[in-house]
């Protein structure tokens, strides 16, 4: 197979690609909804961007507990919680696309699902 011209993948590792951006979009889908459910989801949007994924520069800690009006210590706690459960959510929705999900299967398949990306 040939690879694809604007990025250089075969179109196995494309569609691979493309799959594990999927994934971790679901995940982050899923994230956000959980957040909304709880009636938090100005703390979502002003926290997502300690996963990478946010429309403008990074902010600081600092700045974010600064727009929230909590403490530096309060901001990172609820990052860490936040990236916790995004993994989680990650593994679920992996795990759903396997016939056997073990933990080592689900674990494998990440690993080379985010080798994509």
């Amino acid at each position: 197979m040939r690879p694809n011209r604007s990025t250089g993948l075969s179109p196995d590792r494309l569609f691979q690609r493309r799959w594990a951006l999927t994934i971790v979009d679901q995940g982050l889908a899923l994230l956000r909804q959980e957040f909304a459910a709880a009636r938090k989801a100005d703390l979502f949007t002003a926290l997502r961007t300690f996963l990478g994924f946010s429309s403008g520069p990074a902010r600081s800690y600092e700045e974010v507990a600064a727009a929230l009006g909590m403490p530096v210590a309060t901001v990172k706690s609820h990052v860490f919680r936040l990236r916790k459960r995004w993994r989680e959510l990650i593994f679920e929705q992996v795990a759903l696309t396997l016939d056997d999900a073990t933990p080592e299967e689900i674990r494998g398949e990440l690993g080379e699902l985010l080798g994509c990306v």
